[in-house]
């Protein structure tokens, strides 16, 4: 009984700040006084941050039909979206690594990373080389 009682005393309590601080956000925001955050000073200079810089890798560069390499990137700037192209397709983290499956074919496969945040787009692609086996 005395659960049922604390748990519902904590969920008065729990509605009742919520209903404080929503009466307060509504009337401290009047029309009379916006509450318009300014603009962060590099946005006012006409300054960008950091473009996104790409690290991207295939290794080995040069395999054989049979073998697996492995694709590893990483993305550093200011908070970009990165999606891949070429033999990887969709979006991806901004640090990683994968996987080239068996590799079954023998010639090249290209895998792009595309980039892009307020402070510019980035692009950077490796190339991977698949040979037939040297018998």
């Amino acid at each position: 009984m005395w659960l049922k009682r604390a748990v519902g005393l904590t969920l008065i309590i729990t509605f009742a700040a919520m209903i404080t601080i929503v009466a307060k956000g509504i009337f401290l925001n009047s029309p009379e006084t916006p509450s318009v955050a300014a603009p962060s000073p590099s946005r006012t200079q006409g300054t960008k941050g950091t473009p996104p810089i790409i690290t991207l890798s295939v290794e080995p560069s040069t395999n054989t039909i049979g073998a697996y390499s492995v694709v590893t990137w990483s993305v550093s700037g200011d908070s970009p979206t990165c999606r891949a192209e070429g033999e990887w397709q969709g979006e991806r983290m901004l640090t990683g690594s994968m996987s080239t499956g068996k590799l079954v074919a023998a010639g090249t496969a290209e895998y792009r990373l595309i980039c892009a945040s307020d402070s510019g787009p980035a692009e950077k692609s490796v190339t991977l080389t698949v040979e037939a086996p040297k018998q």
